[in-house]
């Protein structure tokens, strides 16, 4: 596997190993490694505070 596969593959796993309801640790880990990733590329990168629906089922919470 070549080093960009490698990475996108390490990237996949990093993301995509534990559940990420919004809200949720799962989700709050996912943006932070994220962001960590993004700023050591070089980008600025800072959060933008939205509201969600906590209720199931309702603006795209999942239902879960």
């Amino acid at each position: 596997m070549d080093s960009a596969a490698a990475r996108a593959h390490a990237h996949i796993l990093a993301l995509a190993s534990t559940p990420r309801a919004a809200g949720g640790p799962g989700e709050r880990a996912a943006r932070a490694y994220v962001a960590r990733e993004l700023s050591a590329l070089g980008f600025t990168v800072r959060g933008e505070p939205f509201s969600y629906s906590a209720f199931v089922g309702r603006f795209a919470t999942p239902l879960v």
